[in-house]
């Protein structure tokens, strides 16, 4: 279910799970919280080969070369939820505030990225998902129930060969990351009114 489907008809005061209703007209995002859940559906290969080579390439014989596997994915979750906020930090830019300070959590629950040679045999369609829920910034108390939040992505890799496909490629996460930011604003934007 999209975001437009849960938010329809949202505005004005909504009942927290706590049942607090809260105007969100007055809201003041303070702060952006993104984390991807524990269990998330992460699909993102190129980050697991950056991930390698920073490690290799900062490597001194104290430090091993290879990660274990669970630290790679604790690196690539990192990697996501910065990338993910600093796109919505972006998006939130010239909001209007009000008088009641929020902080904006977003819990990325799905992030699919094709990989270099599947986009390039199968075209690329790139999908992330979130939740987002505003918390009052001085008490932690929800403000709103949590938002269903996704955004996709789609990119054509033109085959020219080579070394030229990486060259010519898109930077997909970067794109997708700001699609959900754009989805994350647009919602908060209809549930402020």
């Amino acid at each position: 279910m999209g975001a437009a489907a849960l938010l329809a008809g949202c505005g004005g005061d909504i009942a927290t799970p706590g049942g607090i209703g809260t105007d969100l007209r007055r809201i003041a995002v303070m702060r952006v919280e993104t984390r991807v859940s524990q269990n998330a559906d992460i699909y993102y290969p190129d980050a697991s080969g950056q991930v390698a080579a920073e490690a290799a390439r900062r490597s001194t014989p104290d430090d091993p070369v290879y990660l274990t596997a669970r630290e790679r994915e604790g690196r690539v979750r990192a990697q996501i939820a910065a990338e993910v906020n600093a796109a919505v930090i972006d998006a939130l830019r010239g909001m209007p505030a009000g008088d009641l300070p929020v902080v904006l959590e977003v819990l990325v629950t799905r992030y699919r990225i094709r990989s270099l040679l599947r986009g390039a045999l199968l075209g690329s369609d790139h999908l992330a998902e979130a939740t987002i829920t505003l918390r009052d910034a001085r008490t932690g108390a929800p403000v709103s129930e949590p938002l269903a939040v996704s955004a996709e992505s789609t990119e054509q890799v033109a085959i020219l060969g080579g070394l030229q496909l990486r060259a010519i490629r898109p930077a997909p996460a970067r794109r997708l990351n700001r699609n959900l930011a754009a989805e994350i604003r647009a919602a908060l934007d209809r549930v402020t009114g």
